[in-house]
């Protein structure tokens, strides 16, 4: 059995033992096992006929007996490997010694046999008697010598009669010279204008391609490409731009006429400042920005790229112009700072103490935190972020803020002791959170001095007078509400943060503010804490004076009234709207994949689990899954991948009604739910969506959208949701096995159809590599189906590049040594994508192995001379000379003189010598 592979299960009866005895029996082939020493434990009856030993004879015999002198070592060797590496395909010819004392020369292929805990236990062997094709094999080795010497000498008489030839047509053929030469540079040109034609409509195509506006002007500042981009940007259509000057289109962006930088950079100078912002030059490439731009009533930002083009000699022929849209940029730019404004504003106006640090040092110090400490700013930039702690508490405070900037979870708040500069002791309650800061992990820390509430001795008039002026100037909502909710007392805070003035609030009822939706709910909570005199805290919404909602956190306490007759409720309310944005931007992503927008597992597990709590019926469940996704980005990379998966999102979203439930639950997995639906509408949708996908692929030709799909029906209580996902999961896998590996073949063919578009298999480059492919195969006598697979791996050994990116695989020079361990991951991918189609899978490994060398310096694995299979030395000789034999764009095809001179230097090195012979002869005897 091969290594990693599990024994096929038989299905049905097994085989009859009788049955496979008769069949062992009367096999040609001599069947031998042997334990791992070597010594026969079973030996077939056709060694009585081959070699006239009974079978008893061999039975306790190692296989060495047997064997030549002269054949023991290789044989030995042979079996070594084959029981340390567990597996060889290989095959070996020895000779064996008959029972008369001649010998025959067999085959024989060797394989492991394994105990059921997958351990090597027996040695099974296989031989072929090859006497006979050996002998024949000599006898042609021999004829083909004779023949080498006979063509030798009749190339000699050749020769001499090829010079007698030549003095004699020398005057004809000095006349014809001057006629052919002519001939020969008329149909030059007109090749090459038809090329020149050609490229000229690429690089227009091109140019057409591009997002962003591109224009190109000759050397006299003519328009010679106006792109769809410049169109839609410019309003100018490409037929009324083309050979007019490119600054009579400059009013699009300006109050009048003004040269274009595409026109600067062909006079080699550089615009007036006054004309563009930010120019500069980076290589070849100029660049510079401009707005704003008054763009259709919309302010714009524009980014422009011009490089000149040169002609083959190294002339200036022109130049080209890219425009593209950076208002965004410009906009998050001007955010940013505004943002990082406010904060310097807040922070250096805030009464708390704000720091920012890095490792160990401060980073930003506020004016608060100075004045609390008494070191200014650039004496706490020279020293150590706890060196202002006092030392009772400096080693706790480190440890929590480096394991806070190591990602660490620390708690949120805390106290302990400062060290003012004076000597002086102070209190602080500390915050501290991680920020990015400069593109690395920093410590925001706010500390506010809480030294007095530590003075116990402080008197009871000073604490309420404190505690009045804290109410008075705080901006949470302090509030004094009576049993049925009047409001007795409403602080300061009231206006600015509702826009309320406190002593009109007096006196009103308190739930009038809040939001309507709330109400009822407030109302409760206010019920409860008093009935109870408990304390209670709760969230609701409040209605700003100009109607406009904001959340709030509220901490209610019951308590008496001053004359003990009255229950009253004191509330300090905070706005937490901006907790609440992030916490429906959290909750957000915590239900939602983020590629697709779609639910995410998590959120369709827990409307399961509701569905089935709630004994909701009817309730329709489909499950589908993408099929080749794996292959698809092993080979066309995971941007692709996801773009399908993006695809087939929105294609969900467009077949199903709005209250479906959509839901990415794996990878390329998902699932919808569609609550209190027949079947007959379950069905409608699913026919709408293979209909969709229908549509999808006759558009689409860059991606095949595949979806296998399994639906079923929860129409009674008893059903559980867990019992209905299974049915339908079982459903789609059943549909995905029907047509995976069709699927498969027609992503493999999309992928060379991909390879063939990218124009990098040139032109009946497969057509002449099968037909010489087959030329060999067929003189060395290869059967007709190893010719066939000859010619598939000719047309598909080169599939693996479609997953190498095009600026290394079109790359004109040499590559770098990165670009080139990337191009040879060729093999490995085109491997991988061979043995996921059932049409390639056969050829998979010769497509892994086709860039071997037979020195051993190739690549993947290094093998070396026989190590290699076969065909991959055939199709490298084969690929080699169609490299040389056709024009390449950094050379022209070589003379067939000049390729089987470099094939013969090679040989040895990087092609087998034997296939080599063979193939120059092939090429001495065609026109091929």
């Amino acid at each position: 059995m091969e290594k990693g592979k599990e024994p096929k299960e038989i299905q049905g009866d097994a085989l009859d033992k009788n049955l496979l005895v008769k069949i062992v029996n009367n096999l040609r082939e001599i069947i031998g096992i042997s334990d791992l020493e070597g010594r026969f434990t079973f030996i077939s009856p056709s060694v009585k006929e081959q070699l006239g030993y009974e079978m008893a004879e061999g039975l306790g015999r190692t296989f060495k007996e047997f064997i030549h002198p002269n054949d023991i070592k290789k044989y030995v060797d042979y079996f070594n490997r084959d029981i340390k590496d567990e597996m060889d395909t290989t095959t070996l010819n020895f000779r064996v010694r008959h029972k008369n004392g001649s010998y025959r020369w067999y085959n024989v292929r060797g394989r492991i046999l394994y105990n059921e805990k997958g351990r090597p236990q027996e040695y099974l062997g296989i031989g072929i008697d090859v006497t006979d094709q050996i002998e024949y094999e000599k006898k042609l080795k021999s004829a083909y010598e004779e023949i080498e010497i006979a063509y030798q000498h009749l190339q000699a008489a050749e020769e001499e009669i090829k010079a007698q030839y030549e003095e004699l047509h020398s005057a004809y053929e000095q006349l014809q010279a001057a006629e052919e030469e002519i001939r020969a540079q008329y149909e030059t040109l007109e090749k090459n204008q038809q090329e020149l034609l050609e490229i000229h409509k690429k690089i227009e195509d091109i140019i057409n391609s591009l997002p962003d506006a591109t224009f190109v002007i000759d050397k006299d500042d003519n328009v010679i490409l106006w792109n769809y981009g410049m169109e839609e940007l410019t309003g100018v259509a490409a037929k009324d731009a083309l050979n007019k000057k490119s600054y009579e289109f400059t009013d699009k962006f300006y109050h009048g006429k003004r040269y274009s930088l595409a026109h600067w950079c062909l006079q080699g100078k550089l615009p007036p400042p006054e004309d563009y912002l930010e120019v500069r030059k980076e290589g070849r490439i100029l660049k510079a920005q401009i707005g704003p731009v008054d763009i259709a009533g919309k302010e714009k930002y524009f980014s422009l790229s011009i490089a000149l083009l040169y002609n083959t000699k190294g002339g200036i022929e022109g130049a080209i112009e890219t425009i593209r849209d950076i208002t965004h940029g410009k906009l998050m730019e001007e955010s940013l700072r505004l943002s990082e404004e406010k904060f310097r504003k807040l922070a250096e106006n805030t009464p708390a103490m704000v720091f920012v640090g890095q490792g160990e040092k401060y980073k930003y110090v506020n004016p608060a935190f100075c004045e609390v400490t008494g070191y200014s700013a650039d004496e706490l930039y020279n020293m150590l972020i706890w060196d202002v702690v006092h030392p009772e508490h400096r080693e706790m405070v480190r440890k929590r803020g480096l394991d806070r900037q190591a990602g660490k979870k620390m708690p949120d708040r805390y106290e302990f002791k400062l060290l003012t500069k004076e000597g002086e002791v102070k209190y602080v309650s500390y915050a501290a959170a991680i920020i990015e800061y400069e593109g690395k992990p920093a410590l925001i820390g706010t500390g506010i001095d809480i030294t007095d509430r530590y003075i116990m001795e402080e008197k009871l008039k000073r604490r309420e007078q404190q505690l009045r002026i804290i109410a008075e100037n705080t901006l949470d909502l302090i509030s004094q509400v009576d049993e049925n909710g009047i409001l007795l007392y409403a602080s300061p805070s009231h206006l600015t943060m509702l826009g309320y003035k406190p002593e009109k609030s007096v006196g009103a009822s308190v739930f009038n503010i809040i939001h309507p939706d709330d109400r009822e709910k407030a109302k409760k909570v206010f019920e409860d804490t008093i009935k109870h005199n408990k304390t209670n805290r709760f969230e609701f919404r409040l209605l700003r004076v100009d109607g406009k909602p904001i959340w709030v956190e509220t901490l209610g306490k019951a308590m008496k009234s001053a004359d003990g007759k009255r229950n009253i409720l004191i509330t300090v309310s905070r706005d937490i709207t901006e907790r609440k944005k992030l916490e429906e931007r959290m909750r957000f992503i915590a239900e939602h994949d983020m590629l697709t927008n779609l639910y995410n597992r998590f959120y369709f597990e827990q409307f399961i689990e509701k569905l089935e709590k709630e004994k909701v019926y009817p309730v329709g469940l489909i499950i589908s899954d993408l099929d080749g996704l794996k292959l698809i980005n092993d080979t066309l990379g995971h941007e692709a991948g996801d773009k399908l998966l993006k695809l087939y999102a929105e294609i969900l979203k467009k077949c199903f009604p709005p209250d479906s439930i959509i839901a990415r639950i794996g990878g390329d997995e998902f699932a919808v739910i569609l609550v209190r639906k027949l079947p007959h509408l379950i069905d409608e949708y699913i026919e709408r969506l293979r209909d969709e996908i229908c549509n999808v692929n006759k558009n689409n030709n860059e991606l095949l959208l595949s979806v296998s799909l399994g639906k079923a029906a929860r129409l009674n209580s008893k059903t559980s949701m867990q019992d209905l996902f299974k049915e339908a999961d079982k459903l789609m896998y059943r549909e995905k096995l029907l047509h995976s590996q069709s699927n498969k073949s027609s992503i493999v063919a999309l992928l060379m159809k991909a390879l063939e578009a990218r124009d990098y298999i040139t032109e009946g480059h497969t057509d002449r590599m099968q037909h010489l492919v087959r030329k060999i195969g067929e003189r060395i006598g290869l059967s007709e189906s190893r010719i066939n697979d000859l010619c598939l791996l000719a047309r598909f050994h080169d599939i693996g590049k479609v997953g190498i990116p095009d600026n290394i695989l079109f790359k004109p020079g040499k590559l770098t040594d990165e670009e080139y361990e990337e191009m040879k991951k060729h093999c490995e991918i085109g491997y991988r994508i061979a043995q996921s189609s059932p049409d390639l899978a056969h050829i998979a490994d010769f497509i892994l192995k086709h860039h071997e060398r037979w020195d051993g310096t190739g690549y993947p694995l290094g093998l070396r001379s026989n190590e290699i299979p076969l065909e991959c030395r055939i199709l490298a000789l084969v690929d080699a000379y169609d490299a040389m034999s056709n024009d390449r764009p950094y050379r022209k095809a070589m003379t067939k003189e000049d390729i089987i001179a470099e094939l013969k230097k090679c040989s040895g090195k990087q092609f087998d010598p034997w296939l080599t012979a063979i193939f120059i002869n092939i090429l001495s005897e065609s026109g091929d």
